[in-house]
C-alpha cells in the first residue's frame, strides 16, 4: 500500500470506498516506506486488478484486517461501493434506467455491502460511490432505503454548502506534474473559481 503511509506521513485524511465482496482474510500486508523507496510492494493495473480478482485472487485488493488497521488511525473512512460491483441497468439507454428485473437484486447488493463493512468494521456505513456512476431515481430510493445517506457519483463539478448530497460530484486525478496537481488545488480552493471552471471547462 502506498497512501496509507503517505496520509499517517502528513496528517491527511481519505475514504476508500470498497467493493465488499473483494475484501479477502489474512494479515495486514508489507507498507511502502516514503524512507527507503527501493522495497515496494506490487500495484497491478485497474484492469489487471479485476481481471485477477474476477479469477478468485483477492490479493490485489486490500483486506478486512487491513481496512480495520486504517480505521484505527482515525485517518482512513472506508465506505460502500457495492458488494458486488455489477450493471443492474438497462443496456443502450442515453441515461441509466434501473432494470426492473434486476430491482430486488440491486437492493439486495447495497443491503449486503453496508451490512458487512458495519458487521466487519464496527461502525456506521453511511456513503455509497455508485459503479461507473451509474443511478437514477430508482436506484437512489433503493439506496435510501438501505441507509444510505449520501452518494459519490462521477459526475465532474465542485461541492460546496448546499451541494446535493445524494449527487456528490468529483474533480477527476489524473497522472501529471506536480505543477498541474498544484493548479487544481488553486482552482478548486475557491468555491466561485471552482464552479465557473466546472461549466466552462467540460472536464477536468
Amino acid at each position: 500500500m502506498y497512501a496509507f503511509p503517505l496520509l499517517k506521513k502528513y496528517g491527511m485524511k481519505a475514504t476508500i470506498f470498497v467493493v465488499t465482496s473483494w475484501l479477502g482474510e489474512g494479515a495486514t500486508r508489507r507498507q511502502w516506506d516514503p524512507r527507503n523507496q527501493g522495497s515496494l510492494p506490487e500495484i497491478p493495473r485497474h484492469r489487471e486488478a479485476k481481471e485477477r480478482v474476477a479469477a478468485g485472487d483477492l490479493s490485489v485488493a486490500v483486506n478486512w484486517e487491513e481496512s480495520r488497521t486504517m480505521e484505527a488511525s482515525g485517518l482512513v473512512d472506508i465506505q460502500s461501493h457495492t458488494h458486488l460491483h455489477r450493471d443492474y441497468f438497462l443496456p443502450g439507454e442515453r441515461t441509466p434506467k434501473l432494470d426492473p428485473a434486476k430491482r430486488e437484486l440491486l437492493a439486495e447488493d447495497l443491503a449486503r455491502s453496508k451490512e458487512l463493512i458495519e458487521e466487519r468494521l464496527g461502525k456506521r456505513c453511511r456513503y455509497l460511490a455508485w459503479p461507473w456512476g451509474k443511478y437514477d431515481g430508482e436506484a437512489l430510493a433503493l439506496a435510501r432505503n438501505s441507509g444510505f445517506e449520501a452518494m459519490v457519483t462521477t459526475e465532474k463539478g465542485v461541492n460546496s454548502p448546499g451541494s446535493d448530497v445524494e449527487a456528490i460530484k468529483r474533480v477527476v486525478a489524473k497522472s501529471g506534474d506536480e505543477g498541474w496537481f498544484s493548479k487544481r488545488l488553486t482552482i478548486y480552493s475557491n468555491r466561485a473559481v471552482g464552479q465557473i471552471y466546472s461549466r466552462i471547462a467540460g472536464k477536468i
